[in-house]
Formats: structure tokens, C-alpha cells, sequence
């Protein structure tokens, strides 16, 4: 038996604590969870993520050799993109750059063609959809369905 929780709410409301809780309290009971929060290496959100073309990609590992080696260990291709969630490389406050170039290919903000957006996210959630079918195990999602994908699609 599959299960996905999806918890949403405005900043500070307390998602990421219970979503933690749930998690616990489900394995806690023997029953197989797996939490997944904004901006960590995410089966289904693109939230702080990085999406790059192959020029991009290799660019970006030529122009920062102090983390080509993460940045190819969490990277994974999707919709021929190469997708970087950069909240897990550990970025030193002297490479600001890194950030800003890395935060400026974020999927989010109006980057995007209303098209491409759609097609980069339905695409992400079909490879989750297809990657946790056959599990038993209870999926918990915090900030990842309205205020990601739906305010994006809303505002821009």
C-alpha cells in the first residue's frame, strides 16, 4: 500500500516539523515512511534546483572545480536537462557566484515558457510516480504541490 502526504502552508506554519513527525511516528509504528522536504535532493519538486543545458552542465563543472565532484554525485538528467538541487552542495560564502549563477537557472519565477515549465515538472513527477509504484512505503511531501508548481503557474 502506497501513500503520498502532501503538506503545504504558508512559511513558518509548521510543515517541516510535522512532516519530520510523521515520518517518525510512522516508522516509529513499523511502517516504511520517507520524508522528503523543499530543496533537498527531491523524487518529484524542483524547488532549489538548478536546471541546465548540456553547455551549461559542463561549464558549470570547468568553472567550479572545488565542486565539480558533488555537484556530479546529487546532479541526475531529466527532460534532456541536467537538474543541480544546489542546496546540497554546501556552497562556501566566497563562491557567491556559484549561488547566483546556479540560483538563476531555477525553474521558478517566470524563467520558463508556461510550456516548458509543465513539461519539465510533468516529467519529474512521472519518473517519481513510476520510481515508487511497486513500494510499500508512505511518501510525506512538504511545500511541494500549491506553493511550488501552483503559485508558479498562477503568477507568471
Amino acid at each position: 500500500m502506497n501513500r503520498l502526504i502532501l503538506l503545504e502552508g504558508i512559511p513558518g506554519s509548521g510543515k517541516t516539523t510535522y512532516a519530520r513527525r510523521l515520518e517518525e511516528y510512522f516508522t516509529e509504528n513499523g511502517l516504511r515512511a520517507k520524508c522528503y522536504l523543499e530543496g533537498e535532493n527531491h523524487p518529484a519538486d524542483l524547488a532549489w534546483c538548478a536546471v541546465l543545458t548540456d553547455g551549461e552542465y559542463i561549464g558549470l563543472l570547468k568553472d567550479f572545480p572545488d565542486y565539480s565532484e558533488k555537484i556530479k554525485e546529487i546532479s541526475f538528467v531529466e527532460s534532456s536537462m541536467h537538474i543541480v538541487p544546489y542546496l546540497s552542495i554546501g556552497i562556501k560564502a566566497e563562491h557567491k557566484n556559484l549561488w547566483d549563477f546556479l540560483e538563476s537557472r531555477e525553474i521558478f519565477n517566470g524563467k520558463y515558457s508556461i510550456d516548458n515549465f509543465l513539461k519539465i515538472n510533468l516529467d519529474r513527477w512521472m519518473t517519481f510516480s513510476k520510481q515508487f509504484a511497486d513500494e510499500e512505503k508512505i511518501i510525506i511531501f512538504e511545500s511541494v504541490f500549491m506553493q511550488n508548481h501552483l503559485n508558479e503557474i498562477i503568477l507568471f
